[in-house]
């Protein structure tokens, strides 16, 4: 039986550049009533983004958290073309992607799509809310660029395979685009 490995064109810091992303997240968590209520952020001694509320009474296993915000994209056009990311007739895909190895469980939202002809300074909203009781322990999150469509005449190191990841957006949080 043959192993095969793929060599994919990954996202990576050039392409970050010329991409332009600008991200604006909050956290929050809802009451009994239904109403959103702001969490702190603070980055701890392993550069992990720890949450809270003013005064210590949230507890995600019992209200959930959400995020909420926008991301703004440049230039979506500078990952399409023949020495690029994928070619100009794909279709790549951004969506928040979130693991939770304690309580198993791990998922991908989709928030949009972007192709060659994509204009300029693209705002995408996002708003998830993680439900109380599904999640505990630590839970990682992150923005990835995957390929939502493959071109019909992919170049050698482009991706073809629907669904693969191709590369992470940097999240690093912050008020305000």
């Amino acid at each position: 039986m043959a192993n095969k490995l793929s060599m994919n064109r990954l996202y990576d810091e050039s392409m970050e550049e010329l991409l332009n992303v600008k991200l604006d997240f909050q956290f929050y968590y809802k009451d009994v009533y239904d109403l959103k209520h702001s969490l702190t952020q603070k980055e701890d001694y392993d550069f992990k983004t720890l949450l809270s509320n003013d005064d210590d009474s949230w507890d995600y296993v019992e209200n959930g958290f959400g995020i909420s915000g926008n991301v703004l994209i440049g230039n979506p056009s500078s990952l399409f073309g023949a020495s690029q990311l994928v070619n100009n007739d794909a279709v790549l895909g951004i969506a928040l992607q979130w693991l939770s190895k304690q309580s198993s469980q791990r998922g991908v939202i989709p928030l949009a799509s972007i192709n060659s002809t994509t204009p300029n300074d693209v705002f995408i909203p996002i708003d998830h809310y993680f439900q109380k009781d599904k999640l505990f322990g630590e839970v990682h999150i992150s923005l990835v660029i995957y390929l939502k469509k493959a071109s019909s005449n992919s170049l050698i190191g482009q991706a073809i395979l629907p669904g693969t990841i191709l590369g992470s957006i940097p999240v690093m949080i912050k008020n305000g685009i």
